[in-house]
């Protein structure tokens, strides 16, 4: 953009002047103009406008509204000569180059996972070619007359150019990811807009994968637990019992709420999440109580089971072997069982460590033929555990998920 500075004298005796200046669109040309009671516009043609400052010397600025050849004229009145006198400013205006587009936007998509999306902007406020390029992102891009989808072999990432009016078609398949967001950044002339590209939502899956629970067997009249990951969910789903007296509580871990989060009412579970689920066993030996639970239309059966009479044929309580002939080392007929030693006692919580008690029982010896056990608790037997040496009986807990405190009886028999 340049101002051109041209005087001249209207209290002369010369009629006419002229004076030629060719500009660009962005120029501005002022005339200084000396007259007795200053100039006044008298005709003009072209694309040029102006402002006038009337004085002893007038002012006149003239700028430029499009290109070709323009011409303006001023008179002032130069009362030595009694007459006018006039000044012409002539030439042509020829457009500057503007290879800066106006603001553009792309429409942003959203679509099904690997779906191809376009987009299309029309370029405008140039008048000379300028560049485009893909500053960021992975679209392909190509430059047409028509705002109709160019055919897949225009499409490309080199940079290029784009004219005024022109139309910025922009492409790109969406990820194979759910809920993904692909980002490209295109500049025309230095100009930039992000084009967003998104892939669509997982349907919803109110469906679980196949879950279960470990079915327990336990002494008379314990409280004992189980639970269940529910997962392959996106939505959140109902769990509820559909039969049995088991309770049942959710929670984000595999460690047991506390005892008042357990009820028999439905509730909302979302993925990842734990369904546990308590009861107290039978007052029977040998009983099974059964809990079915659904969660989003998937059952499963809990069944918690008391352990056998002991004497019985189950698998906790106890029998003398052989059941007739010689017992080896054993120098009698006589097979009645006498109770050697009783040991009570309790176990603490072993959620995350083991607790243990240990009784001393002289003359003890697990090899001895002649000596049987039984034992009870009131913990989950699965996490209880007997062992013995010369003179001693230890029972450990370890890896119960059940906060109480297990009480157990043990007896030692001989024949």
């Amino acid at each position: 953009m340049a101002t051109y500075t041209h005087s001249v004298s209207l209290q002369t005796g010369t009629i006419s002047q002229t004076v030629t200046q060719n500009v660009t669109t962005a120029d501005t040309v002022v005339l200084n103009m000396s007259a007795y009671f200053g100039a006044i516009f008298f005709s003009k043609s072209g694309p040029v406008s102006y402002s006038l400052q009337s004085s002893n010397s007038s002012v006149a600025t003239m700028t430029f509204t499009g290109t070709g050849s323009y011409a303006i004229t001023f008179r002032a009145y130069y009362p030595p000569g009694g007459g006018w006198r006039y000044v012409a400013l002539s030439g042509t205006s020829s457009g500057s180059s503007d290879t800066t587009p106006t603001a553009f936007t792309f429409t942003d998509r959203t679509g099904d996972v690997s779906t191809e999306q376009n987009s299309v902007v029309q370029i405008t406020g140039i008048n000379a070619a300028t560049a485009v390029s893909r500053t960021s992102g992975g679209a392909t891009f190509a430059v047409s007359s028509l705002s109709g989808t160019p055919g897949g072999q225009g499409f490309g990432t080199s940079a290029t150019t784009i004219t005024n009016s022109q139309y910025l078609h922009i492409k790109q398949t969406t990820s194979s990811t759910y809920s993904a967001v692909l980002n490209t950044v295109m500049n025309v002339g230095g100009v930039t807009d992000t084009w967003t590209v998104t892939s669509n939502a997982a349907a919803a899956d109110g469906t679980p994968d196949p879950y279960s629970f470990s079915d327990v067997t336990a002494a008379l009249n314990t409280v004992s637990y189980s639970y269940a990951q529910i997962t392959g969910i996106s939505q959140t789903v109902t769990a509820s019992r559909s039969s049995g007296t088991a309770t049942f509580a959710i929670s984000g871990s595999t460690t047991i709420p506390n005892g008042s989060g357990f009820t028999a009412s439905s509730k909302n579970m979302s993925n990842n999440q734990y369904l546990h689920i308590k009861q107290t066993s039978s007052g029977s030996n040998s009983t099974t109580l059964s809990s079915v639970f659904a969660v989003g239309g998937v059952s499963a059966t809990w069944n918690l089971t008391t352990v056998a009479a002991s004497g019985g044929s189950g698998n906790y309580g106890m029998q003398i072997m052989p059941p007739t002939g010689s017992i080896p080392r054993l120098d009698t007929s006589d097979r009645t069982l006498r109770v050697f030693a009783t040991f009570t006692g309790s176990l603490g919580s072993a959620s995350s460590s083991s607790t243990s008690s240990t009784h001393t029982l002289s003359g003890f010896n697990p090899s001895d033929a002649t000596i049987g056990l039984d034992w009870e608790t009131s913990a989950n037997r699965e996490f209880v555990t007997l062992t013995t040496s010369t003179n001693t009986l230890t029972l450990t807990r370890a890896n119960d998920p059940s906060p109480n405190t297990a009480e157990y009886q043990l007896k030692v028999f001989r024949i």
